[in-house]
């Protein structure tokens, strides 16, 4: 516990602030790796223009970021939690949102 105090205390919470967000998309899972920055910055669209995806899954994943859409109508808060939980985050955007299995490599690798 002492180490992780003294790392904590040590670390340099601005020195890479600067950088903003990126993401990166890697030979095995795209084809090509390429560092695209802007993730969250910048409008989906423009950023995913920038990347080794195809047209029609950029579309398709700008449309889940930014579609004002309840995908769970008609459930509470507390039932919407209780239907996720049973459920992987793959099911749910294939499933829920209907979405393109072909956008799931970007869901899945982008958070690594």
């Amino acid at each position: 516990m002492e180490t992780r105090t003294h790392s904590y205390k040590a670390y340099d919470e601005k020195r890479y602030s600067h950088l903003g967000t990126a993401c990166f998309f890697d030979k095995e899972t795209f084809g090509e790796d390429r560092l695209v920055p802007g993730m969250g910055s910048v409008a989906w669209p423009e950023f995913l223009s920038k990347s080794p995806l195809p047209e029609k899954v950029r579309q398709k994943i700008a449309r889940l970021y930014t579609e004002k859409k309840d995908y769970l109508p008609g459930s509470s808060r507390e039932e919407k939690y209780a239907q996720l939980a049973k459920i992987s985050y793959a099911t749910f955007l294939t499933e829920v949102c209907q979405a393109d299995p072909a956008v799931l490599p970007f869901f899945q690798t982008y958070t690594a």
